[in-house]
């Protein structure tokens, strides 16, 4: 019985589509955790300042924040007619 045909029209292309389904899944798998890994870790916070200029900030996310930085500007525009 020669085994040159089964293997060429049945074991082989198996094999060949067995590794593609592999290297497809684990791409898409590290694709995916890299993606919830950015999403989990990004730092949410709530700002609020008042009118009595009270400055509130609230940690919102998954991520523990202690170091803030905060600067302030102020910008006055104005109209001038003509």
């Amino acid at each position: 019985m020669n085994v040159q045909p089964l293997r060429d029209k049945i074991l082989l292309p198996l094999v060949v589509s067995l590794v593609v389904s592999l290297v497809t899944s684990v791409a898409i798998w590290s694709w995916q955790q890299e993606r919830l890994q950015r999403w989990a870790s990004q730092v949410v916070v709530d700002i609020q300042i008042t009118n009595d200029k009270a400055l509130a900030i609230r940690n919102l996310g998954a991520v523990d924040s202690s170091d803030f930085s905060v600067y302030f500007s102020q910008y006055l525009i104005g109209v001038k007619a003509r």
